[in-house]
Formats: structure tokens, C-alpha cells, sequence
């Protein structure tokens, strides 16, 4: 395939469109940002066209064919789930972190009954208003002190600050294990009776069965024969 003598003066409108292509390639390979790819995709066709000669007509169709896919792809909305995990972040500056240190309601009560009771209860009594009996099988979950608190709080955010960073970048895999530790670490530290736990949890599983990563279509091989017949006319 080679142009005509009287077309060949043209070859720099060739460059320009094989550098719009090769500019689209990077864009959907590195970024996976489809407007832009098609965008430039459309570009290197219309110069194309202006050069009218059917050595071309085999690219143009190439290219064509390449829109039509592009066109078909279905963006992931990287800008609400980027709000959705900024919204959950403060979240995490809200919720209760480790088993409360305040004496339990039912302490407070024995202690408010004990002017009543006097010593009527005895040594069962006694060892009921100041001890808690507790299954040595069960997990014993320790209070922890403010700066722990503020540690975990951190690390959560920290955690939720990187599956941000890897929705831009389009890193499934990072962006899944980010939100999987804060999972773990809401599970483990956040008290069952805090209200906003249940729905933390629910939306961080939520945003972790999206797909940040596009599936991009098998495309032409049009930028190899753009190249290719720039070099023979050369």
C-alpha cells in the first residue's frame, strides 16, 4: 500500500494523525481515559480524510471500526465514588473506636443500690458489684487509651486516603485492599452498639464491588500500518 507522487507532499498531515493515535494509545493504557482516547481517535481520522487518497481508506475504516468500540465503553464515575470515600473518611472521625472506659451502666446501678442493699447480698453480693465473670474461651478485648484511639483513626483514614489514590490510578487491586483493611479494622475496633458502624461497613462493601478498571476492547491495528506507510513513502 502506497500513497500517490502528488499526494505524498502530505506525509506531515500522516505524522500529525499517527501522533494523535499513538497519543490516544497512551491515554487509554496509562490512564484508561476513554474522551480523551476518542477524542484524538476522531482527530487522526479527520486528517485523514482531508489527504483523500485510497491508500487511506483501509486506516480510516480501521479507525472507524475503533470509535465504534470506544463508544461502547461504559465510563466508571470515578468523581462520585472518589465523594462516597471522602464522605466515609469523616465518617471515621465520628464513630467510637474500642470498648468504652466508663464504668457500664449496670456497675453504675449495683453502685447506686448499694446504700440499699447493705450487706444483704454478702460475699456473692459483694463479688457481683466488683467483679465480672468471664468465660476464659471468650476473646478479652482491652479499652484503649487516646492515643491508640487516634492512631486507629489514622491508620483507617490513611487507608481510605490510599483507595483514593488508586481510583485515579485505575489500581483494582490496591483500591480493593485499601478498603478491605478498613473493613477489618471497623469490624475489630468499632463497639456493636455504635449506630453508624453497621452502615460504615455496608458502604465501604459497596464501593469495593466496583469496578475502577476498564475493560478496554481489542483495537485496530492502524497506528502499525499509519507508521508503515510513512516510512515507505519516505
Amino acid at each position: 500500500m502506497g500513497m500517490s507522487a502528488n499526494q505524498a507532499s502530505g506525509i506531515w498531515q500522516l505524522s500529525e494523525a499517527s501522533s494523535y493515535l499513538r497519543l490516544a494509545r497512551q491515554y487509554l493504557e496509562l490512564v484508561q481515559n476513554v474522551p480523551v482516547a476518542l477524542d484524538l481517535y476522531r482527530d487522526s481520522r479527520a486528517i485523514l480524510a482531508q489527504v483523500n487518497d485510497p491508500a487511506l481508506d483501509r486506516i480510516t475504516g480501521m479507525l472507524t471500526s475503533d470509535i465504534s468500540l470506544l463508544n461502547q465503553i461504559t465510563e466508571v464515575d470515578t468523581e462520585s465514588l472518589y465523594i462516597r470515600l471522602s464522605e466515609l473518611s469523616q465518617l471515621v472521625t465520628e464513630v467510637r473506636l474500642g470498648p468504652s472506659i466508663e464504668p457500664s451502666q449496670a456497675f453504675n446501678e449495683r453502685e447506686s443500690d448499694n446504700g440499699q442493699e447493705g450487706s444483704e447480698g454478702g460475699l456473692s453480693g459483694l463479688f457481683s458489684r466488683y467483679f465480672t465473670i468471664q468465660r476464659l474461651d471468650a476473646p478479652l478485648t482491652l479499652p484503649l487509651n487516646v492515643e491508640q484511639r487516634s492512631l486507629l483513626r489514622q491508620n483507617m483514614q490513611l487507608q481510605i486516603e490510599q483507595a483514593k489514590l488508586a481510583l485515579m490510578q485505575k489500581r483494582q487491586a490496591v483500591y480493593l485492599d485499601s478498603i478491605s483493611s478498613v473493613i477489618m479494622l471497623a469490624q475489630q475496633n468499632i463497639p456493636d452498639e455504635d449506630p453508624q458502624k453497621m452502615y460504615l461497613i455496608r458502604s465501604l462493601r459497596e464501593l469495593q464491588n466496583e469496578a475502577i478498571s476498564l475493560d478496554l476492547p481489542a483495537l485496530s491495528d492502524s497506528l502499525r500500518l499509519l507508521d508503515n506507510l510513512i516510512i515507505n513513502i519516505r
